[in-house]
């Protein structure tokens, strides 16, 4: 910060110097003047017009100092302007790497939490439609536990090659009377062969 304060010695000091300066030569002319001619009018007149001359010399200095001043009181104004408008920047700056930080977290967060979720949800979901044929889990679908659906076929029949463990040989088709429409929870591990008949089945991944 500019030091604001008036050193009123050195103003002072100043001033007198100001005057010697000016009103002295105006006084050695009237002073000769006033020899040559006695005339103590004139010498009057020449001292008035030293004093007009410095009086209005030393406004002129006071009013460029007061100009001065005001202009470095501007100057203080502006730079403390500056300070406070940097430090709103500053803070806004931190605002903006705190949301950044906190978009980052939620992220990671979501990585580890929310994304294993769907995926999971996704697989427990797995569906496959299959006509008559011969399929292989691990191969043709994913190993794991299914329902079985009829999707159609009046009738026909299903077999898995792991019946006793788990699997599954049975009739299935559209005809309630004479054939079931759904299986639940159906082991199918790894090289389970499926054999279907005469029926179209969806499997629906529950495991």
């Amino acid at each position: 910060m500019i030091n604001m304060k008036t050193n009123k010695e050195e103003e002072r000091n100043l001033f007198l110097e100001f005057l010697l300066i000016t009103f002295l030569p105006w006084y050695i002319i009237g002073e000769k003047i006033n020899k040559k001619s006695k005339s103590v009018l004139l010498a009057g007149i020449m001292a008035l017009l030293s004093f007009i001359i410095t009086f209005s010399s030393w406004c002129l200095f006071w009013s460029t100092d007061n100009n001065i001043n005001n202009t470095v009181k501007e100057v203080i104004e502006l730079k403390d302007q500056l300070t406070e408008k940097d430090n709103e920047i500053n803070q806004l700056k931190k605002k903006l790497l705190n949301v950044e930080s906190k978009n980052e977290e939620a992220k990671v967060i979501e990585k580890k939490t929310i994304t294993p979720k769907l995926k999971e949800a996704k697989k427990e979901n797995t569906t496959y439609v299959f006509s008559s044929g011969n399929y292989i889990s691990g191969k043709d679908f994913e190993e794991g536990i299914y329902n079985i659906e009829i999707v159609s076929g009046e009738i026909g029949n299903i077999m898995s090659s792991n019946l006793l463990a788990g699997g599954i040989n049975a009739v299935m088709g559209t005809n309630e009377e004479f054939a079931e429409s759904s299986y639940k929870n159906i082991e199918l591990p790894k090289k389970t062969k499926l054999e279907i008949k005469s029926i179209k089945v969806k499997l629906i991944k529950v495991k």
